[in-house]
């Protein structure tokens, strides 16, 4: 099992620079999306598979979005993944 924290942007950039040179696939499923002006809540569930020979990494995982609506562009405000 992988688990994947991170406690600042910083960190979550790091493993994001780790995944250079590996190939992915995802599957998503958007189970529920509220838009309440200019905020949208996001429920999304998916599983991934990312390799770089001989490893392989697998995700299954649900994860919530607050976007915030700035300046006609979506933001993400808060992301949680379980």
């Amino acid at each position: 099992m992988f688990t994947f924290i991170n406690n600042n942007f910083n960190e979550f950039s790091e493993f994001g620079k780790s995944l250079e040179g590996w190939t992915g696939q995802i599957n998503m499923d958007f189970v529920s999306t509220e838009i309440d002006r200019d905020f949208a809540f996001i429920i999304v569930k998916f599983d991934a598979v990312w390799s770089k020979e001989p490893s392989k990494m697998v995700f299954k995982t649900t994860e919530n979005y607050i976007l915030n609506k700035v300046d006609g562009k979506w933001l993400i405000h808060f992301w949680h993944s379980i």
